[in-house]
This record gives C-alpha cells, sequence and structure tokens, in this order.
C-alpha cells in the first residue's frame, strides 16, 4: 500500500498545477537506438503549436504553423520521455498563459492522436501506453482541475503582489503586504483539499500501472510527497528498463540522497543558543522522552490551521512524556513568527527557527529543515525515548492513532 510522506503541504500548492501540465523530463541518453514518434490532431482555432521535447542530440524547441487546424510532428528520440506542447491561438509569439492551451505528452514509439474535450479547454492525448495512461488519469480528475484553476490564479495573485512590496524598499507597506499574504493564506487553506484529492487519485493511478513510465514520471515530480518506504516500493516495482532509464535512475538518485532522519534511524541532534524566550535548547536533553518536532511556518495555512487541534493533543499527552518543539521557516519575518506563536497560543511547547543559511563555528550547517530532510510544511516527526525516528507524518489522523497507541500502553 502506498502511503503519503508527511511532507505534503502548502509550500508546494501554488506549483503543483502548474507542474502536472507544463513539467517536463530532462532526457539525455546516447547510447540507445533511437525510435520515430508521430503526433497529429485537428484544432480549427489554433494557428500555431510549441513543442519543448528530447531529439537524439538533447532538449530543443520546435514550432509547427497549422494549416487549416491540421497539426502534424514527427521527430525521433533515443527514450521514452515528457514533451510539453503548447497550442497558440494566435502566431505572434509564446505567452505561456491566456490565448493558449499547454499539456504533456509523452514521447514513445508510435501514433499519437491528439484532440480536444471539456469544451475545447482540455486536449486528450491517446494512441501509446503511456499516453492512454495519462488521459485517463486526467479526465477522471476533471473536477479537481475546473475547481482549482481559479484558486491557484488567485493564490499566485497574492503571493506575486506581496512579493513586489517586499522588494520596493520605498514604497514598501507593511499593513498591504500583510493583506496580501492573508488573502494569499486563504486561498493556499481552499486549495489544500483539492490538491489531498488529486495526490490520493494519483497514487491509486500509480498503484493501477506499475510497470509504466507514467508511474516513474510522476513518482519523480511528486517525489517530496510520497514516503520514502512507498518510493522504494514503486521504483522496485518499475521493472529494469525503466528502472535503467533516465527516470528510474533519477528516482533512485533521489532515494539515496535523502537516505537521512527516516523512520527507524537515529534522530539528527541539533541545538539552538536562543530559543523563542532565548533559552539554549538542545534535543539530545531531551533523551528519555517522546519528542514531536513540528516543522511549520506563520505563512504556512495548513500549519496555522492544524495548531487547536495540537493543542489539544498536547494538552492530553504532555505530562505522559511528550514534547514539542517547534521549528519554524521564518528566519527572515521573526515578528510574525512570534506573533504567530502567540496569536495561536502555542507557546505552552518549545519553538526555535530553522536557521536557514547559519552555519556553527566549525563550519556546518545549522539548518534544522535540512538535517530532517524536511523541503515543505507542516512536516511533524516523532522521535522515541531512545532517540530513534518513529514515523514522518502529514495526517494528523495517522498521527492521533500513533500518539494513542504509544501512550494508552
Amino acid at each position: 500500500m502506498f502511503k503519503m510522506n508527511n511532507r505534503f503541504s502548502c509550500k508546494y500548492l501554488n506549483v503543483i498545477f502548474t507542474s502536472i501540465f507544463i513539467s517536463v523530463i530532462f532526457t539525455q541518453v546516447d547510447a540507445q537506438k533511437a525510435f520515430t514518434y508521430h503526433l497529429s490532431g485537428t484544432f480549427p482555432d489554433i494557428k500555431k503549436a510549441y513543442i519543448d521535447h528530447t531529439g537524439p542530440q538533447g532538449w530543443k524547441t520546435d514550432s509547427v504553423f497549422l494549416k487549416d487546424g491540421k497539426f502534424e510532428f514527427t521527430d525521433t528520440a533515443r527514450e521514452v520521455s515528457v514533451a510539453s506542447v503548447e497550442l497558440l491561438r494566435r502566431d505572434d509569439g509564446r505567452i505561456f498563459n491566456g490565448g493558449s492551451i499547454q499539456f504533456n505528452v509523452f514521447q514513445e514509439p508510435g501514433n499519437i492522436s491528439l484532440s480536444y474535450y471539456d469544451h475545447n479547454k482540455e486536449v486528450s492525448v491517446t494512441g501509446t501506453p503511456n499516453n492512454d495512461i495519462s488521459t485517463k488519469f486526467n479526465k477522471g480528475n476533471e473536477d479537481y482541475e475546473n475547481a482549482i484553476r481559479p484558486i491557484y490564479d488567485s493564490l499566485n495573485t497574492y503571493h506575486y503582489k506581496a512579493f513586489l512590496l517586499r522588494k520596493d524598499t520605498i514604497n514598501n507597506n507593511a499593513d498591504s503586504i500583510a493583506y496580501f499574504e492573508k488573502e494569499a493564506r486563504h486561498y493556499d487553506s481552499l486549495a489544500h483539499p483539492w490538491t489531498l484529492k488529486f495526490y490520493h487519485s494519483l497514487m491509486n493511478a500509480i498503484y493501477a500501472n506499475p510497470k509504466s513510465y507514467f508511474t516513474a514520471h510522476y513518482t519523480k515530480g511528486w517525489i517530496d510527497e510520497i514516503s520514502q518506504d512507498s518510493v522504494k516500493e514503486i521504483y522496485n516495482n518499475l521493472g529494469p528498463e525503466i528502472q535503467n532509464s533516465t527516470m528510474g535512475k533519477d528516482i533512485l538518485n533521489s532515494l539515496n540522497s535523502s537516505n537521512v532522519a527516516t523512520t527507524g534511524t537515529k534522530a539528527p541532534l541539533f541545538e539552538d543558543d536562543a530559543d523563542i524566550n532565548g533559552k539554549k535548547l538542545a534535543l539530545a536533553d531531551y533523551k528519555g522522552k517522546y519528542v514531536l518536532l513540528d516543522f511549520w511556518a506563520s505563512w504556512c495555512s495548513p500549519c496555522r490551521e492544524g495548531n487547536p487541534h495540537m493543542i489539544e493533543q498536547y494538552n492530553k499527552y504532555h505530562s505522559k512524556g511528550l514534547e514539542i518543539i517547534g521549528i519554524s521557516d521564518d528566519d527572515n519575518n521573526i515578528g510574525a513568527w512570534k506573533n504567530a506563536v502567540k496569536k495561536d497560543n502555542i507557546g505552552i511547547w518549545k519553538h526555535i527557527l530553522r536557521r536557514a543559511g547559519k552555519m556553527d563555528a566549525k563550519g556546518n550547517d545549522k539548518d534544522v529543515s535540512k538535517l530532517y530532510n524536511v523541503s515543505a510544511y507542516p512536516t511533524k516527526i516523532l522521535i522515541d525515548p531512545n532517540g530513534i525516528i518513529v514515523d514522518r507524518f502529514m495526517d494528523d489522523k495517522k498521527l492521533d492513532n500513533q500518539l494513542e497507541s504509544i501512550f494508552s500502553k
């Protein structure tokens, strides 16, 4: 059974929709024999198309003018990879948004048919094994696509407005920044349940198609969201051909590089000269107790929304030996960090910053998030009294069950 990694979170929400449709696997394989693939379709309202893809000589971009709406493109490749196609309703250059349609195509041997569906908003890609799997999956998630588009549009707009204001040192307005960040958190929270729904649907498709480039492509793209045990299982089921492909090798490299702070391993030690109250904190001082590391940020909506439940769990188990250390990604906004701790009433447990970019006297990286291989929030990691990592959590229910199992004995 595939498991979701605790690292799936708000930090990825504003880029997931884009990555689903225009992400590209870069492929550079010289030793394999080239094969031919052919794309064709009819799009009456399209003037021009761009294809970003890999050929025998590496990465390239081609363009095609459509005559009477007829799209034809033939090329060769040395292994299966993923290309991005953009269809333009006018021919005055690439625009990447508005007036164009973007979608992915698996470059694999054979004739690949392209056609409109969903009122000419989406493109069906069929005729070869992995494209058939991909189109079936996409059509099964139309509700997600329709719901998430306007949410991400608003989310990215508010994030960008706040970003521009932070860069403007002359007209920097703290109230305006706070407003845009608040609106971004609102749309972030709206996106979260839809993205969770999409994730579970994706994992079902991966489980149903274990020996496919579809599975390799999406596993690589979502590798930070899937538990390491599940990634290992997926990789082992791919089969030799795909394991030896660029996609397979990328997955294996990610597994090898991320084999740190995983379930059953020794928890890396860290210490901080000053927690939120100015006192020294060292993980080693908590030996003999269960410690829950809560990686979060003041700007992370799912993190903040989970705090009332965290308070309940802390009050329930603290007297039985549970400690919580909050580790915040707010090194560049200490005021927001302290205000969030106060507003959410979570000062009842310890809090430190992740110390991004900080080094100790010996030149060692002090970044606790890096130390624990945390790339998104919220992430929760439970450590047992012997300093061994029990598990990594995204699902509060899973964490609740784990704590109940431990402390009900």
